[in-house]
């Protein structure tokens, strides 16, 4: 697989920076091989310390902050919006779950290397959100799945002809992966 030959590549070069375990812990995320993943990401947390790689990831944590809603809208999936992740597009805002599920991990890992309480509550936040944009739709084949996104400022559920969509796949998976790993994460 990708992720053996980079390794290989890696124990050749005896590189021993923290951007190869990062990188090697997002191709085995995509290849759902998550213990794998979480040794890789754990190395990468060891070997950043407080260097510039751990800088740029609380950077990045507050550009995606700068995305998540921190209120409610009356219009949102139950009326929750805060913790749920912002698209401003011109034509249709619209209210995500995708950025929250995504980010769960990585926040979480924030929180643990830095001891900083904004990362948990961030992701208590995340979790929330999330919990609350799963379906109850007993006997539905959508029970359990997610919100795929819904109109800011209307609530209608996002997709064609504004009908609304489930999304099984990236939205509903990642979603209850995130869900599981901070349930799984020490508090």
């Amino acid at each position: 697989s990708l992720a053996e030959e980079a390794e290989l590549i890696a124990k050749a070069g005896l590189i021993e920076s923290a951007e190869a375990p990062l990188a090697m812990a997002r191709v085995l995320r995509s290849e759902a091989r998550r213990a794998r993943a979480a040794e890789a990401l754990a190395l990468a947390e060891k070997r950043a310390g407080t260097t510039a790689v751990l800088a740029l990831c609380q950077q990045a944590a507050a550009f995606a902050f700068g995305w998540t809603y921190f209120y409610d809208l009356p219009h949102a999936h139950r009326g929750i919006a805060r913790g749920g992740q912002c698209c401003r597009m011109d034509d249709y805002p619209l209210l995500y779950p995708i950025g929250p599920a995504k980010a769960m991990e990585p926040v979480l890992a924030l929180a643990q290397v830095t001891g900083d309480p904004l990362y948990r509550k961030m992701a208590d936040e995340m979790a929330a959100f999330l919990g609350h944009w799963q379906l109850a739709a007993p006997g539905q084949p959508w029970d359990g799945g997610m919100v795929h996104a819904l109109g800011q400022f209307s609530g209608q559920h996002w997709g064609p002809d504004l009908a609304g969509q489930v999304d099984s796949g990236m939205a509903t998976g990642n979603s209850l992966a995130a869900l599981e790993c901070w349930l799984a994460h020490p508090r």
